[in-house]
């Protein structure tokens, strides 16, 4: 279950840091992890709830690629970047152009 959970963290920092917060779907992330929505919601209770243990993480642990970050691929703190900026952005009301 934690490989799951893990699995849907690193599918999640990816579709928000690509698509941003509002445009990533629930079901592209259960999509990219080979999971159906019921099942994410077990893991996680909603969208807002992904993000912000994404966040947590980040926060507790940094953004670059050492032991125990949010994701382990190539490029990884480029997206947690990526979607601090557009966090902060929507958050401002503004659009984040890449």
């Amino acid at each position: 279950m934690n490989n799951t959970r893990e699995s849907i963290l690193s599918a999640a920092l990816h579709l928000f840091a690509r698509c941003g917060f509002e445009a990533a779907s629930v079901s592209q992330i259960a999509e990219a992890v080979g999971l159906t929505k019921g099942a994410l919601y077990r893991h996680f209770s909603s969208k807002r709830d992904l993000l912000d243990s994404i966040l947590e993480r980040m926060a507790q642990r940094g953004t670059g690629s050492g032991p125990g970050t949010v994701c382990a691929g190539d490029g990884c703190s480029c997206c947690a970047t990526w979607l601090l900026a557009d966090c902060c952005c929507e958050c401002m009301g503004g659009d984040l152009v890449p």
